[in-house]
């Protein structure tokens, strides 16, 4: 086996060992908040959704997907940022009566 081939290999790995913990990490982080009272539950679930699109739209492999995905995933993460931005404001507005 080359050298190369070798480096291939082991960058491979490390990236799908990185990819393979990040999950559990997202969870155990997502459990912690969605326990915290002053998180909007609701907030935490779009999050999570844009997490996890945002996952697969970094290894969409463009030669192989047709435009229709590429185009239904854009309307995903569209829908969902907005969705999130407009709790945000919500949230945001909601602050100064807390006080």
């Amino acid at each position: 086996m080359s050298s190369e081939s070798r480096n291939r290999r082991e960058r491979e790995w490390t990236h799908d060992k990185g990819e393979r913990l990040r999950g559990p990490i997202e969870i155990f982080l997502n459990i912690t908040l969605y326990l915290r009272e002053d998180i909007i539950h609701v907030k935490l679930v779009i999050a999570t959704a844009l997490m996890a699109i945002a996952r697969k739209v970094i290894v969409f492999d463009f030669t192989e997907i047709g435009h229709q995905h590429v185009l239904a995933s854009s309307t995903v993460v569209l829908a969902l940022g907005i969705t999130y931005w407009l709790i945000s404001k919500r949230e945001d507005q909601r602050e100064p009566e807390k006080e």
